[in-house]
């Protein structure tokens, strides 16, 4: 039985039907008493007795319909019905209620190049990839895409920076983890000049005009070309050709360590965008609005004035003439639907940015109604160690590779004593435990509640975390291994209540991923398999599979289910089954 099943049986009895948490107590319970409190005279109690006196069904499905409590309507399915469901337990729904969008496109991480990727990015890597996994299972097409600020003073704070180090000369030869570090420690100090000195942030002011001009000659497509910004002469003191060679080089040393990162975490992009020609449009949808006065000048820049709405003013194009972060976010939503046609956006981002998105939202509405209302935003918690918040500003920063690796190296700790292993299945080990451990505790809360993120309890191959719901897995195939298929016999069973139970967890999944979606939030499905887990762990401990021919079908097919089952939902949270632990 699959969602739609729950769904016809509901539409059969006509009464509304959710699983039932304790199975002992039901199967499925119906509300539906409580919903007619309008009728006088009759109390919930009553009101149920007479649906359920009232209802016809099948009794090849449904074994005992009773009424319990103030009015609830208890359902028990049969237990051939439920060993007949393993059949399909893993059937995608054939119809997505709520979940009505064809093409859908995710934004997600959004790194800057030229400062590290930090576990700021990390988070809406696998929360968008996650959500991703999740729209293209129910059905829809799923383009993802990546939002990278190539542009913008934090750029020219980095040019500054690797100036007054040296440049990149001495440097170039290295690895590209010693370069990308070396990008990071000049940003640090660019901004601890720029906040500091100010001739140093009169510089840098300068560097960032000259750093627009560059990526607007070299890096804007031709078709952008013909109606582009005017930013003026670049000031004749600058070394224009250096910072030509800074930034195109450095531009290029981050991208292809994000690539290696992306790599590491399995993501796919279907197409990058950079704020270099996303601000190129965006500053012209700004003129569009400052025609329909949604926008208006002040002191030579061009501001949004939220406080009418019960926002809070923005800048779209500063005092400089160039666009700000809120003028390219702008110009990004023409360019997605542009190339893809897209019946709805979704934008992934920290929880930190929630009042900067409702602001742009709200111009965009009042310019393009139409993008305006094909776009969502989704902002997760953040995440946080015992050291508190981080900040890539002053260089105290939770590098993304090193929480990686920190994870990695634990679960080294674990494997590393293991004679059974080969060195290669340690490697291998450690690598997709060490990763596994880290999403699910970032995809484990509730989306958008904040994560303190604890290293020992994420490598716990016992309680809620990856490497528990991993090893079920491997424990699982091992049992596939040792017993034999038996004959199929799905008449005069009898279940016990752990098998029933864990019958009904199975034939839930889809239901789950279906309410992710609807709610969008990703811990629906994380708490499920935890508990499909646990289940399965306490009916291992209490069943034998391999019991005798009438009963070690159903048996071994449940265990494949469960098998399967995990497998399928952990991989939609991005995270990657060993076939040993």
């Amino acid at each position: 039985m699959n969602i739609n099943t729950i769904n016809d049986l509901s539409k059969q009895l006509n009464i509304s039907l959710e699983f039932n948490d304790d199975t002992k107590v039901a199967h499925l319970v119906s509300k539906q008493a409580f919903m007619y409190l309008k009728e006088q005279g009759k109390s919930p109690l009553q009101l149920a007795n007479e649906i359920v006196n009232g209802l016809k069904y099948d009794e090849k499905i449904i074994r005992k319909i009773e009424v319990a409590g103030a009015g609830f309507i208890n359902i028990f399915l049969t237990d051939e019905f439920l060993i007949k469901s393993l059949k399909s337990a893993l059937v995608k729904p054939t119809s997505t209620p709520k979940v009505d969008v064809k093409k859908v496109v995710f934004e997600y991480t959004d790194p800057n190049p030229f400062k590290v990727f930090h576990i700021g990015h990390l988070m809406p890597n696998l929360v968008g990839q996650a959500f991703s996994n999740i729209f293209e299972y129910l059905g829809a097409d799923v383009k993802r895409v990546n939002y990278q600020g190539d542009v913008g003073l934090h750029v020219a704070k980095s040019v500054y920076g690797v100036i007054k180090l040296g440049g990149l000369a001495d440097i170039s030869d290295k690895s590209l983890e010693v370069r990308t570090k070396f990008l990071g420690q000049a940003y640090v100090l660019g901004t601890n000049d720029y906040e500091s000195d100010e001739n140093a942030k009169a510089a840098i002011i300068k560097i960032n005009k000259a750093v627009y001009k560059v990526a607007q000659d070299n890096l804007l497509e031709d078709e952008y070309k013909k109606d582009c910004l005017d930013y003026g002469e670049v000031n004749s003191e600058l070394n224009q050709q250096e910072i030509k060679d800074i930034y195109l080089t450095g531009r290029k040393w981050s991208l292809e360590k994000f690539a290696e990162i992306y790599e590491r975490l399995g993501t796919k992009f279907d197409n990058y965008y950079f704020e270099s020609t996303a601000g190129e449009v965006g500053a012209k949808v700004v003129e569009q609005g400052l025609e329909k006065s949604v926008f208006e000048k002040s002191d030579g820049a061009v501001v949004f004035k939220g406080e009418q709405y019960g926002l809070h003013t923005r800048v779209f194009i500063n005092s400089e003439g160039l666009p700000t972060y809120e003028a390219k976010d702008l110009g990004l939503p023409t360019l997605k639907q542009k190339d893809f046609d897209y019946d709805l956006s979704i934008v992934v981002t920290g929880n930190e940015v929630d009042e900067y998105f409702k602001v742009v939202l709200k111009a965009l509405s009042l310019i393009s109604p139409e993008l305006s209302s094909k776009t969502k935003h989704i902002s997760h918690g953040m995440l946080k160690l015992t050291t508190g918040k981080m900040s890539s500003r002053k260089g105290n920063v939770v590098v993304g590779e090193d929480l990686m690796d920190m994870a990695v190296a634990k679960v080294g700790e674990i494997v590393s004593t293991r004679e059974d292993l080969s060195e290669q299945e340690k490697i291998t080990i450690k690598e997709q435990v060490g990763l596994g451990a880290v999403k699910y505790m970032v995809l484990r809360p509730t989306t958008g509640s904040d994560i303190v993120f604890d290293l020992e309890e994420s490598v716990k191959y016992d309680g809620n975390s990856g490497p528990y719901l991993q090893y079920t897995v491997v424990r699982a195939n091992s049992i596939l291994i040792k017993v034999q298929q038996g004959q199929t016999l799905e008449k005069g069973l009898t279940l016990q209540s752990v098998e029933s139970e864990l019958m009904l967890k199975l034939i839930q999944f889809n239901g789950v991923v279906l309410r992710c979606a609807e709610n969008y939030s990703i811990h629906f499905l994380s708490n499920y398999l935890y508990q499909l887990a646990s289940s399965f762990n306490g009916y291992y401990g209490q069943v034998k599979i391999d019991e005798g021919v009438n009963t070690k079908a159903y048996r071994v097919d449940l265990v494949k289910r469960v098998s399967e089952t995990l497998t399928l939902g952990l991989g939609l949270l991005g995270i990657q089954v060993p076939t040993k632990m």
